[in-house]
């Protein structure tokens, strides 16, 4: 049966509300790139996700988004090291950043010290960036991206990326979801299980399973989740 794509990830969501949000060991974001998206941890269960620049940066609070504008000048933030402090600030928010430590201060309210989740980050940042389902594996290590028009694969430790163009996935009576996907040279099949998957290399578990299949006979397997 033909489903849609955005069917197939209201889906997929669902499902993924379901089960535990873990994140495998990839790279860290680095402050080298134009933006930085970064997953805070504070007291209290306090979290949020900012993705920041030199300029600017975008705060996602439990409560609202909002964007602060950089404060250019000297910084004096506490426990200073050798990377480099950023503050951000308007009428009632203000936060600093050093490395991987933050400092919220929302409506008066100190908030902090919070740390950076890499694992978290690097799923956020992906969501940030438009992917909508993400998966992982190893042995060799892999990612798989799927966004709004095109899927891309990740292959190797130097992230060789292969791109094809999106199709409607077929959904079949067990409940899982297969892609048939094309580009002008290659072909790969992606198969989505909604099965619980656990894998202990990367500290992973997510309500999917996924499995790929390349032209060359190539079987990957590994765990993925909806991003939204």
């Amino acid at each position: 049966m033909r489903f849609g794509l955005t069917a197939f990830l209201a889906v997929l969501v669902t499902m993924s509300a379901c089960g535990p949000s873990q994140s495998p060991d990839d790279a860290p974001p680095t402050d080298s790139g134009p933006t930085l998206t970064q997953v805070f941890e504070c007291p209290g269960a306090f979290r949020f996700v900012a993705q920041s620049s030199a300029e600017h940066i975008w705060l996602f609070l439990p409560s609202r988004t909002v964007k602060l504008p950089a404060t250019h000048g000297e910084l004096t933030p506490p426990n200073s090291g050798s990377d480099i402090a950023y503050q951000y600030r308007n009428q009632h928010i203000s936060l600093w950043r050093r490395g991987e430590t933050a400092q919220l201060t929302l409506d008066g309210t100190s908030i902090g010290p919070c740390t950076n989740n890499r694992r978290e980050a690097i799923w956020e940042d992906a969501k940030l960036n438009g992917v909508s389902f993400r998966a992982t594996g190893n042995e060799p290590p892999w990612v798989l991206e799927i966004g709004s028009e095109v899927t891309t694969l990740y292959q190797g430790y130097d992230r060789i990326a292969t791109q094809y163009d999106n199709v409607t996935p077929v959904k079949h009576a067990d409940g899982s979801f297969e892609y048939q996907l094309r580009n002008d040279t290659q072909h790969m099949l992606i198969r989505i299980v909604p099965k619980p998957c656990n894998d202990t290399m990367a500290s992973l578990s997510t309500p999917t399973q996924v499995q790929i299949q390349l032209d060359d006979g190539t079987l990957l397997h590994g765990c993925g989740r909806a991003l939204y």
